[in-house]
């Protein structure tokens, strides 16, 4: 099985958190650093469970035919450019030496480590240690498309070598 779809919106990471004591439930839990996080967790899973419906497929808690196994996670981020990659100030007109790899702020594992989590609130997975393999990229976002994430998930063979 390979799923494919894009997630508009601003890419929030996951990473640092405070960690505190909820009385209400006698447990420790870990608070986020970033507000962004939920918001963005939220995008990911509502557009995952539609491209499950699109691809025929259906959430796990609807007894779809989810695999349990190894599957390499695909990420290319698309982050918002800064004003300094753009002639003038229209913020449409890009400078020819502005690049194309995003070498910022922003860790690429935090990035990813927010979608792994994401995709398993969203049933995708039954856990993120599922993912066996990530292959992830950080570019400058084109001014048309805006910030994102195309996600791309695809099953692996158990069977076969994970290079």
């Amino acid at each position: 099985m390979i799923l494919t779809f894009h997630v508009p919106g601003q890419p929030a990471t996951k990473g640092s958190g405070t960690p505190y004591f909820d009385e209400r439930i006698n447990k420790y839990r870990v608070k986020q650093s970033s507000k962004r996080l939920a918001p963005w967790e939220k995008s990911i899973a509502t557009l995952t469970k539609a491209a499950l419906v699109r691809a025929g497929l259906a959430p796990r808690d609807e007894a779809a035919a989810i695999p349990e196994g190894p599957v390499v996670m695909r990420l290319l981020f698309w982050l918002d450019r800064p004003k300094a990659h753009f002639i003038g100030g229209d913020g449409q007109r890009l400078r020819a030496t502005a690049p194309q790899l995003h070498a910022k702020k922003l860790d690429l594992d935090k990035l990813a480590r927010a979608v792994g989590d994401a995709l398993v609130k969203a049933r995708l997975l039954g856990d993120d240690g599922q993912i066996a393999r990530i292959e992830a990229e950080k570019r400058w976002a084109d001014p048309a498309r805006g910030p994102g994430v195309r996600i791309e998930i695809e099953t692996l063979n158990d069977k076969r070598e994970v290079a």
